[in-house]
């Protein structure tokens, strides 16, 4: 995953990917995931995620509801990328 926020009070990808993962999303769903501009995933700042991890997942299962999506289905999904794009999470990008 390419995406670090560094120590500026910004979540870090490790620990999206280790609060994540521990509920069974794969690496590329979360990195998925941090595409997603209504989730903001980088806005969560590491004092509140120290405080309260489940914040996180609490955060990405509410905007998978609003949209009607099953989280075990982009868990399974091979490509959760194109998952979230089919759904209206994410634009299609032109190159990746």
């Amino acid at each position: 995953m390419s995406l670090c926020y560094g120590n500026h009070g910004r979540v870090q990808a490790q620990q999206v990917q280790r609060i994540l993962g521990s509920s069974g999303f794969c690496k590329e769903a979360v990195a998925a995931l941090f595409e997603v501009p209504e989730l903001a995933l980088n806005g969560i700042s590491t004092l509140d995620l120290r405080k309260n991890p489940k914040i996180l997942l609490e955060k990405v299962l509410a905007l998978l509801e609003n949209y009607s999506i099953d989280p075990d289905e982009l868990k399974k999904d091979p490509d959760p990328r194109q998952f979230l794009v089919n759904r209206g999470l994410l634009e299609k990008a032109d190159q990746r």
